[in-house]
């Protein structure tokens, strides 16, 4: 991709990897960039499981009704609740990204 050039149509991008991100900001980029080549750069947000600690305790599934009972808790199920994921962009890929601009979708005939 270069600057001032069209998007690529839709049909190129069949089959492709797409990754959806936002580019970090110019000046943390270039210091995180320059760390990472360095050999240097740490992950912050990453997660590292400590192979002392002691295992988490499984637990059972809760019991299923039987056909014509009530299920416990009448209420249903507890909302699903989505939390955006707070972990920063690596800068090798922040550097790959060529553009983050949302359009909506509409098919693959309309776009060509």
């Amino acid at each position: 991709m270069e600057p001032g050039h069209p998007l690529p149509p839709p049909s190129a991008l069949k089959r492709k990897i797409l990754i959806k991100n936002k580019r970090l900001k110019p000046e943390v980029e270039k210091v995180e960039l320059e760390l990472f080549r360095a050999g240097q750069f740490e992950a912050k947000d990453e997660v590292v499981e400590d192979p002392n600690a002691p295992p988490q305790p499984v637990t059972d599934a809760p019991p299923v009704p039987a056909e014509g009972e009530a299920p416990a808790g009448e209420g249903g199920e507890a909302p699903v609740v989505y939390s955006g994921s707070t972990m920063a962009c690596h800068p090798w890929l922040s550097s790959m990204i060529n553009y983050a601009q949302p359009i909506k979708f509409q098919s693959f005939e309309t776009a060509e």
